[in-house]
């Protein structure tokens, strides 16, 4: 977290000027057109290439990914990463990355969609800082995307697909302003509506029902010739992109009864359901395996934090895993989200299979967010989000050693390093003082 008050003038200035040199590195485009060769490769769609070749051409896409000896066409910039491990760039399903810069400044905050109990039409992309000095350190954890979610009261706003790279000046690039909807479950959203749990889901049938009604009836309510509605048009607007499964809805919900009530709520309204939290989702695992259902969920969460979540379990992800269930994993974070990989790990002790873990942090957060087609695994067609470890990306030693956002070799460099290099050596002015020897 940046400090809100720096401790002297010489320190601020430090802090500026680092800034100001992530901002100059994130501002130098290196070439496009890039062969790895010699890596460990885990496509993640596929199989684990032991000495592969990945190469991404000058448009920022994979073209060739093989076995040694795969061609690099003229003009590549050839990187020998040989024993090294080559994965997909990790995807963050759930953060608020870039929308919040200082917690404890509240004109730094932007993760709130507003005080309503339907903000469906608030976009977090319109908030996202793309120079936010919090980005550039996430890539040190091998994450080059991640979904940004709003907070809220029940109906929260509109998430986007950003990645950690972008224009000259710029740390990131939204991809997508409208990825999903989060509707919020349990204890918090039946006190948000002063209800029970049962009232919720009254209000939300009625939420659904009133976007049909508009859609049918836009001349009549512009001529103010309807009936009252229970949202405003643009949030109207917004649910109504998740008719039919056009774009999933995020139920946050723990407790498994909220879970139960939340597929049959979307089995109703005919909508693409995921389930975010999930600490009791072991307990129903069946049903989402039945259903397809993915759920985005912390691996480390083995303790209860509430009533709703007294059955949380440190195997969660193993249980639904083993059932079928697509899982997703997520730091939950807005300034650790590099810490993903270190999720990945702990769920690999719990006893998830490795490559499902990497999976979870790749390809199913893709898939989950409808993003398979571009993002989440190395495949000819895809964009070029790339990583190069020193080892086992989910060891804690390892590193990240080259990393390619479309093609483009992005800086490792943040505000974090360049103050760790500055000041690694501090000049001494002085002699320590003498200590009188104690009486």
């Amino acid at each position: 977290m940046i400090s809100e008050k720096p401790r002297s003038a010489a320190c601020k200035a430090a802090l500026m000027s680092a800034l100001a040199l992530c901002l100059c590195c994130s501002a130098s485009p290196l070439m496009a057109q890039v062969a790895l060769v010699g890596g460990e490769v885990h496509t993640v769609s596929g199989e684990v290439i032991a000495q592969g070749v990945v190469v991404v051409g000058k448009d920022g896409t994979i073209t060739a990914v093989g076995p040694a000896g795969t061609g690099v066409p003229a003009g590549h910039e050839r990187i020998d990463v040989s024993g090294k491990v080559v994965t997909p760039g990790l995807f963050d399903a759930y953060s608020s990355v870039g929308l919040v810069e200082i917690w404890a400044v509240k004109a730094s905050r932007d993760n709130s969609s507003g005080a309503g109990v339907v903000s469906a039409g608030h976009r977090a992309s319109e908030s996202f800082n793309v120079r936010s000095a919090v980005l550039p350190v996430q890539r040190e954890g091998g994450v080059t995307d991640v979904h940004v979610v709003p907070d809220g009261s029940v109906v929260h706003g509109q998430s986007a697909h950003v990645e950690l790279h972008g224009p000259a000046g710029t740390f990131a690039a939204i991809q997508d302003a409208s990825v999903a909807l989060t509707i919020e479950l349990g204890a918090g959203a039946a006190s948000a509506l002063k209800t029970s749990r049962g009232g919720v889901f009254a209000m939300l049938r009625e939420l659904y029902a009133d976007a049909r009604f508009y859609l049918a009836n836009v001349a009549k309510y512009n001529e103010r010739r309807s009936r009252e509605l229970l949202a405003k048009p643009g949030d109207l607007q917004a649910i109504a992109q998740t008719f039919e499964g056009k774009k999933p809805v995020l139920f946050v919900a723990n407790r498994a009864s909220d879970i139960e009530a939340a597929l049959a709520f979307a089995a109703e309204q005919k909508i693409r359901p995921v389930i975010v939290g999930g600490a009791q989702a072991w307990m129903v695992r069946e049903l989402l395996a039945a259903q397809k259902v993915p759920v985005i969920l912390e691996a480390m969460n083995n303790l209860p934090d509430n009533f709703e979540m007294l059955g949380a379990r440190a195997d969660n992800i193993v249980l639904l895993h083993a059932a079928g269930v697509p899982v997703v994993l997520s730091a939950f974070e807005s300034h650790n989200v590099r810490k993903l990989r270190q999720q990945a790990g702990n769920a690999v002790r719990s006893g998830l299979p490795h490559a499902a873990a990497l999976r979870a942090v790749t390809l199913e957060a893709a898939m989950t967010l409808g993003k398979q087609k571009t993002h989440g695994s190395l495949e000819v067609g895809k964009v070029g989000n790339v990583v190069v470890w020193s080892g086992d990306p989910f060891e804690f030693s390892s590193r990240v050693e080259v990393m390619l956002v479309r093609g483009e070799r992005v800086s490792l460099e943040s505000r974090q390093s360049v103050l760790l290099e500055r000041y690694r050596e501090l000049e001494r002015r002085a002699e320590p003082a003498a200590q009188e020897a104690a009486p």
